[in-house]
């Protein structure tokens, strides 16, 4: 199956009737059921607990009101709901000698490259607010939640020449 896919992804059930977005505890601990995202928690978030996960990132954002997806890799992202907002939180890890960013101001270089393609046109998100401090050498950036209905398959005859009009079109903005 879809490591990313979560029960609750689909509007619909089984039988027809229409799912409540999970709060923000179940869907971290719904996330990790699987041990591969529980060693990804540690890397990333430094605890496996989903209450002090959920605890740290209504501390961040406060006011979440459901979490319909929650994915990790090289970062843990959130895709949350407060009131009729959606938006998403990506939280990185920093610090000396690691594979992804060293310092803060790496991290908020990404984030402002992000913000300049976006404003440019280019179909990313918005950046609606830049890293700051989440918790002790990690970082974490809000951003509009973009709806994508497909999925492009990298290895798809299409996949190559789009991707070099894209950077084309950014290496022009």
């Amino acid at each position: 199956g879809d490591r990313n896919r979560v029960p609750w992804e689909d509007p619909e059930r089984v039988d027809g009737s229409t799912q409540m977005t999970p709060a923000l505890r179940d869907a971290i601990a719904e996330r990790l059921r699987d041990p591969e995202d529980v060693v990804l928690a540690r890397d990333i978030l430094g605890t496996t607990d989903p209450d002090v996960i959920a605890r740290q990132v209504e501390a961040f954002v406060p006011g979440v009101t459901g979490c319909p997806l929650f994915i990790q890799s090289v970062g843990a992202v959130f895709v949350l709901d407060r009131g009729a907002e959606r938006f998403v939180l990506k939280v990185h890890r920093f610090g000396a000698r690691l594979r992804d960013f060293e310092t803060l101001a790496e991290i908020e270089a990404v984030y402002a490259a992000q913000a300049e393609l976006a404003s440019a046109g280019l179909p990313c998100a918005r950046v609606l607010a830049p890293p700051r401090p989440f918790t002790p050498g990690r970082a974490a950036a809000t951003m509009s939640y973009l709806e994508s209905e497909v999925i492009d398959d990298p290895h798809a005859p299409t996949t190559a020449p789009a991707l070099a009009a894209m950077a084309a079109r950014i290496s022009a903005a």
